[in-house]
């Protein structure tokens, strides 16, 4: 949901309503069956064109629709580019209070799938463009908006599409898109973080075998059993902490801005030795907890558990001593860390983990996002 500022902003509040009303729900199939993305599409573009703007699109796949439109300054400087990603998740809508897709206000709130990621900051970002063309602002710049297709399912229809295929078209000096985070609110203070860079990402996957059996004479060493222990082991690890300079600097002004003894305790989070004690006994809120230690270290997630495509895991094979077997994707989040040096940590008992095929080099893993790729 989204708090609604005041009266002045109902063109793009109704605008917001019209976008979350078109159910963009990406499933992450790939094809011209799933996201619908040109719903959006077409409606900003209209929206565009009422304000007297040129919108156009772009589809590396049938409905999966990109906009662009552009207002042009004088040239003198290069473009700024604005953000946003019209996909969602699916929703289940018997557990939300109000109709996920209906864009509906209540108690001055509005309700809806992509309220928040991130259809607000198409209709915001569309509605900047329509005024600085009414209001004829002189720009040095360009100001570009992109409303991209496929940010929930990898960015392959969407931002990486247009920067691989249509460069010039997004090619900009400064972006703003997705929020970077959310406010952050210390002893009743409240901080409104930017995002200045990213942590890399190697996604890792292992494979269980066992032997082949019935269900009714359990295996204590089945796959699936050292699967779920390793799952447990995984996400009950707490990684060490090694602060990059970025945190070391953020954390440092935020503490400036606290009171003593506040302060102090905040600052020594960039200390490695004592950082993960004072998370654990002096941040009490469970949120701020899990933050400032992604922040402050390398993280790994199990996402994803799935048996071979064609296989039963556990069961009697009918031909052959196939094994049975299961796999486990981990997403690691590495601050200034190589992935080459992730898979070293992680390497121990149990399967052995290797990176999955499409894996970014380590260098692009760790390079800040390039300013003119519209990330979404």
């Amino acid at each position: 949901m989204t708090k609604l500022a005041s009266s002045s902003g109902d063109t793009c509040v109704r605008l917001l309503q019209d976008l979350i009303r078109q159910p963009t729900v990406n499933r992450g199939t790939g094809g011209e069956d799933d996201g619908h993305e040109h719903l959006c599409a077409s409606r900003l573009a209209d929206f565009a064109r009422d304000a007297g703007l040129e919108p156009k699109t772009f589809a590396k796949v049938k409905n999966r629709d990109n906009l662009v439109v552009r207002l042009r300054g004088s040239g003198a400087k290069p473009p700024l580019l604005l953000n946003a990603h019209t996909d969602v998740v699916e929703a289940d809508a018997a557990r939300w209070t109000h109709p996920p897709f209906g864009g509906e206000i209540h108690d001055g709130y509005l309700w809806g799938r992509g309220a928040i990621d991130m259809k607000h900051m198409a209709a915001m970002s569309a509605c900047v463009l329509a005024r600085l063309k009414e209001e004829g602002v002189p720009l040095e710049r360009d100001v570009i908006f992109a409303a991209v297709a496929d940010e929930e399912a990898g960015c392959g229809l969407g931002s990486t599409y247009l920067v691989d295929d249509h460069p010039d078209e997004v090619r900009a000096e400064y972006m703003l898109g997705e929020v970077g985070a959310f406010s952050l609110n210390l002893l009743g203070k409240v901080f409104y973080p930017v995002q200045v860079a990213e942590k890399g990402a190697v996604w890792l996957r292992a494979t269980y075998t066992g032997a082949p059996g019935h269900g009714s004479m359990p295996d204590p060493n089945s796959a699936v059993v050292r699967l779920a222990e390793a799952i447990a082991r995984l996400g009950r690890t707490r990684l060490p902490m090694h602060p990059v300079p970025v945190v070391t600097d953020f954390v440092t002004r935020l503490a400036a801005s606290l009171p003593f003894p506040q302060s102090q305790a905040l600052k020594r989070l960039t200390t490695p030795q004592i950082a993960g004690l004072i998370l654990d006994y002096l941040v009490k809120d469970p949120d701020q907890r899990r933050s400032f230690g992604a922040m402050l270290s390398s993280t790994a997630s199990p996402t994803v558990v799935r048996r071979p495509q064609g296989e039963r895991d556990p069961g009697p094979r009918e031909r052959g001593d196939r094994r049975s077997h299961a796999a486990r994707p981990v997403r690691a989040r590495l601050p200034g860390r190589a992935p080459r040096a992730a898979r070293a940590r992680r390497r121990g008992r149990g399967a052995p983990i290797a990176p999955r095929r499409g894996d970014r080099s380590d260098d692009a893993a760790l390079r800040p996002p390039r300013a003119h790729a519209p990330e979404a």
